[in-house]
């Protein structure tokens, strides 16, 4: 059974430059952060990427 992987190499593999969480650097309010590649500009454009038309559900009932 292989070894299970550490908490590092995770990282290493779920933030390389071809998954979904890759990272790259940017300037962000004049210093050099580490940024999501895929993420969305804007929580505005987040919202969007997400809206459905379907009502919402709830677990409530009426009366």
């Amino acid at each position: 059974m292989a070894a299970p992987m550490t908490r590092a190499e995770a990282i290493s593999v779920l933030t390389a430059a071809d998954m979904p969480y890759a990272l790259e650097d940017a300037t962000v309010g004049g210093r050099r952060v580490r940024v999501f590649a895929n993420a969305p500009s804007s929580l505005r454009a987040l919202y969007e990427s997400t809206a459905s038309a379907l009502p919402f559900w709830s677990t409530r009932t009426s009366g």
